[in-house]
């Protein structure tokens, strides 16, 4: 119903609209003619037409079209359009409308510069006709040299502004005046001169300057510093002069006045030189007068000078002699010298003695030599040498009967030697003598050295008793004689006395100094517990002339820090036992050798010269040990190893190879020790095998590295092996996990089972690459190498043998180079390489053992053969780990191996 509404209402407002458009007019029906229409002229404020609308209807309002009306400014007024006059209505008759302008007066900026430009003041908006004012400070310009400047007004004169206007400051200027002052050379003021005009030369009017004389120069006023210019500033100048160097005269006079020389005009400060001939004094009856010198020193001029020659006096011989047949006697010594050698000959004759007082009032000397040709020295010969500090003599006492030190300075005996003896003599060295009696020493308790030469054959019992400073001695055999048991001590006797130390030798107690730290042997026999007890020595030497150190000889010498033995000196097994705080040892190899009821063994152990047992201060060290047997036994043996106690103090061993190998197990187990190893021409099996060494010079001249040479060396971090070698045999560096660098030579054909095994430092074998070609890789060689990671095998390697690679936990990669010429890789080569990702069987590895790989269950094995070959094992790949024959894989775009997908 709603809807039928709608549309009756719809169509009733359609029917009104029809009918309103039929009712409407059309245009046909106007007619315009009856309209009035007027014209409308627009005009500017100067009458000119803008614009004129023709026709406007009656009654219309008017509108302008035109652009905005405008009117030029003044330099007083701006104009500004604002509507039209008269007032705009509707049209009524015809009109003319004129433009109206509002009027603002105009305003300017005033700019007030310096003299340079720079703005002191910018007033903005100043009213046109107004006149400006400039408030700043007021203008300034800088003085001149020459000028100094004062501000005098503006330019342009300011007046009524009309414009943009700048005005620039002005200024007078007056010419600058300046003081002129004239100094002596001491800053003394000879003239002041005020007022000079900028530009005018000063001029000094005063009485020439001067600068006294020194005994060096002389002075001349030769002009001003600065130089003379005409004035710009206050200045000063100073007089300078010129210097001339005074001369002297130098005379050289010889001892009686003679004039020898006269130099005039030497220079103040020239040192002078005598240019004559030497000055001569002659000799007289008893004296001899040598040049010396001049009266003072000579010294650079400075005032004339006499210079007078000086002479020495001396005896016309350092020694007088009284001869006797054909023997000479030395009466008196009367030179002045500190070292003093006695003549063999006088006037060809031998000088055989040294007569009483001989050396009376010779304080001067301090060393004295007396030859062989000497046979008596009397009491009291040497009493004046009473500085002496050094004593070379061929025998002690008199030379016949009497045999202690002090007969010579005065002394009775023997017990005198401490009141006689200078405090000053500290070294002694006797020499040429067969004999050296009991006490010839007693009381010497200053003395620090003694030496008795290779020459004496015997030597008293406490010869050396109460020399509680000796320090230092050489001595040709340990005892009384050569061949001689006597103990160390037996020379130093058996009373106590101050700074001593009592030590118990061989069932003896003997007195020894505490002073004692260094001895030195040259010859005999040192037997078992020649030096037992000496708690006191800290170095010995024992010298070619030694012939054998026996077992002990050292025992319990517990300050002994050094020991050196001469190549030539046979060492016994156990020579320096019961030592415990040696730091340093100079040996040559030794060659211990004991049988048994089968086997000679022969043993080469630095350590068999320690400690058997345990000793306190030592540790125990096992030597590696090997034998070679005699008669029908001939051939090689098996020496078990040897078990010995070195000190722990020991820092480093030197050892003489006397032009030899280095042999069997020499060095072996001593750790913590650094070696120094000379004249070695080889080295044997173990001998160098867990030491501390770090590098090693391996000699020229061999072909092979011995079997575990260097075996457990921890600390050896680089080897050279020189030209030669060709092998490096089982377990050589087996054990080393801190080698890193392997130098090689192209020789090196092969490394034997165990080589290399354990060297976890190892981070690849590149070093085989340079070898020769058909190199073999061991049995074991690299196993446990924990610190290979990407294997590269080298293309000359033609085996590599039974576990080469075994344990190699952190490989992840093995990769035979191009043209690789391996045909073997044995069994188990590279098992329980748990990290290994992929390995490349190159085309020449015909023959592969059992369980190549077993144990590498990450492993994925890429074969350069198109199925497997006949000679490889039924069981080389014994965990069935992945494998790609060569049609089935390929490489990747970055050269890895990869299954081929396509």
């Amino acid at each position: 119903m709603k809807r039928f509404r709608l549309l009756v209402v719809l169509s009733l407002c359609i029917l009104i609209c029809c009918i309103l458009c039929a009712c409407s007019p059309s245009d046909s029906d106007y007619d315009d003619s009856s309209v009035q229409k007027y014209s409308v002229t627009w005009k500017n404020y100067d009458g000119t037409v803008l614009e004129k609308d023709s026709e406007v209807v009656y009654g219309t309002v008017p509108e302008y079209n035109g652009i905005t009306p405008t009117k030029p400014s003044t330099e007083r007024y701006s104009y500004a359009f604002n509507g039209w006059t008269p007032t705009i209505v509707p049209v009524t008759e015809d009109v003319v409308y004129t433009a109206q302008f509002a009027e603002t007066t105009n305003t300017y900026s005033v700019i007030w510069e310096n003299y340079d430009g720079t703005i002191l003041e910018k007033d903005n908006e100043v009213a046109y006709g107004e006149v400006p004012e400039y408030n700043g400070i007021t203008p300034t310009k800088p003085s001149t040299g020459r000028y100094s400047y004062s501000f005098n007004g503006w330019t342009p004169t300011i007046v009524p502004v009309t414009k943009n206007v700048v005005y620039t400051a002005q200024f007078n200027e007056s010419t600058n005046t300046y003081s002129v002052i004239w100094k002596n050379y001491d800053g003394t003021i000879l003239e002041k001169d005020n007022e000079v005009a900028y530009g005018e030369v000063p001029e000094y009017n005063g009485i020439t300057p001067t600068k006294p004389s020194t005994e060096r120069y002389s002075y001349a006023f030769n002009g001003w510093t600065p130089t003379i210019v005409p004035v710009t500033e206050d200045v000063v100048y100073t007089a300078q002069f010129a210097e001339t160097i005074n001369t002297y005269s130098v005379i050289w006079k010889n001892y009686d006045g003679t004039i020898l020389e006269t130099d005039n005009e030497v220079e103040y400060g020239l040192m002078p030189e005598y240019n004559g001939a030497m000055p001569i004094k002659g000799d007289d009856d008893i004296f001899r007068y040598s040049f010396i010198g001049w009266d003072k020193e000579i010294a650079p001029v400075v005032s004339d000078i006499i210079y007078i020659a000086q002479f020495s006096s001396a005896y016309k011989e350092d020694f007088i002699f009284e001869t006797v047949g054909n023997k000479c006697f030395l009466k008196k010594y009367v030179g002045v010298n500190e070292s003093v050698v006695i003549p063999s000959t006088y006037q060809n004759h031998p000088v055989v003695s040294i007569l009483s007082n001989a050396f009376d009032k010779k304080a001067c000397v301090k060393s004295l030599y007396v030859p062989t040709s000497v046979i008596e020295i009397q009491k009291n010969a040497l009493s004046g040498c009473t500085n002496i500090e050094r004593l070379i003599l061929p025998f002690v006492g008199d030379g016949a009967d009497i045999g202690f030190i002090g007969y010579v300075f005065g002394a009775a005996n023997y017990e005198e030697n401490a009141q006689c003896v200078p405090y000053s003599l500290s070294s002694i060295r006797i020499y040429n003598a067969n004999i050296i009696a009991s006490n010839a020493f007693y009381g010497c308790k200053y003395l620090e050295y003694v030496e008795i030469s290779d020459d004496i054959t015997s030597i008293g019992d406490g010869c050396l008793a109460g020399c509680a400073s000796l320090s230092k001695m050489r001595l040709p055999f340990v005892g009384e004689s050569y061949n001689s048991k006597n103990s160390f001590g037996y020379i130093f006797g058996t009373n106590n006395y101050s700074n001593s130390q009592i030590v118990s030798q061989n069932g003896q107690i003997f007195y020894i100094p505490n002073s004692l730290s260094e001895v030195e042997i040259t010859g005999g026999c040192i037997l078992t517990g020649a030096f037992e007890n000496c708690a006191m020595i800290q170095k010995i030497s024992i010298e070619q002339g030694v012939s054998i150190i026996e077992e002990e000889s050292f025992a319990n010498c517990n300050s002994l820090r050094e020991i050196y033995v001469d190549s030539a000196v046979e060492i016994k097994a156990y020579a320096f036992a019961k030592l415990c705080n040696l730091e340093k040892i100079k040996v040559p190899i030794q060659d211990y050798s004991y049988s048994d009821s089968e086997y000679l063994w022969t043993l080469y152990h630095i350590g068999r010269m320690f400690n058997k047992e345990e000793y306190g201060g030592c540790d125990a060290i096992t030597q590696s040990s090997k034998g070679k047997g005699i008669g029908s036994n001939a051939g090689v043996g098996s020496g078990g190893g040897g078990t010995y106690y070195i000190p722990t103090s020991l820092k480093e061993i030197v050892v003489d190879c006397k032009n030899d190998i280095l042999g069997y197990g020499a060095l072996s187990g001593i750790a913590n020790v650094e070696f120094v190893i000379n004249n070695c021409t080889g080295i044997a099996e173990y001998s160098l095998s867990r030491t501390s060494i770090k590098t090693f010079i391996i000699p020229k001249g061999l072909t092979e590295i011995p079997e575990g040479a260097f075996s457990e060396c921890e600390l050896l971090e680089s080897i050279v092996i020189p030209y030669g070698v060709t092998t490096i045999q089982n377990n050589a560096f087996r054990g080393c996990i801190s080698l890193k660098t392997i130098v090689v030579p192209k020789t090196l054909s092969g490394i034997g089972e165990l080589s290399f095994s354990g060297c976890k430092s190892l981070e690849n074998i590149d070093f085989i690459r340079n070898c020769a070609e058909e190199f073999v890789i061991g049995r074991n060689a690299f196993i446990e190498c924990t610190g290979l990671k990407k294997l590269i095998i080298p293309s000359n390697v033609c085996s590599i043998y039974y576990g080469a690679f075994g344990n190699c936990s952190e490989i992840s990669s093995v990769t035979f180079e191009d043209g690789s010429t391996c045909a073997y890789i044995g069994g188990a080569a590279f098992h329980d390489c748990t990290k290994l990702e992929y390995v490349v069987i190159p085309s020449s590895a015909l023959t592969l053992g059992e369980s190549v790989f077993s144990g590498d269950t990450s492993l994925i094995i890429y074969a350069e053969f198109n199925e497997k070959p006949s000679r490889w094992g039924n069981y080389w790949n014994k965990d069935n780990n992945a494998v790609y024959w060569l049609s089935e894989w390929k490489y990747d775009e970055s050269g890895f191996p990869c299954p081929n997908n396509d």
